[in-house]
């Protein structure tokens, strides 16, 4: 059903997907949560720059694990918000 609900995002989620450059200029029409604001030194296009999706995301995940409790908050605030969403989406589905 393309109308159901998405499923709430989990805080790396969100972590990935400030952190990792897009060169899409429009979101996803699938993506019904707001998009994070890029405040937590977004890494650079050149960081990436030719390497496979898989390296980069184990580059960001290595990140994620070193995140200072203090930066990660912002990740699990975004996840908190973005669960009670989809869970008030389902609820009136």
């Amino acid at each position: 059903d393309p109308n159901y609900p998405t499923r709430a995002r989990s805080a790396f989620a969100f972590f990935i997907k400030e952190m990792y450059p897009k060169n899409k200029s429009s979101p996803s029409p699938r993506t019904r949560a707001r998009p994070a604001p890029r405040s937590h030194a977004a890494a650079s296009a050149e960081e990436f720059e030719g390497k496979p999706a898989t390296e980069a995301v184990k580059a960001l995940a290595a990140k994620w694990g070193n995140l200072s409790d203090e930066k990660r908050k912002h990740f699990l605030d975004l996840a908190e918000k973005d669960k009670e969403r989809a869970t008030e989406e389902r609820e009136t589905y």
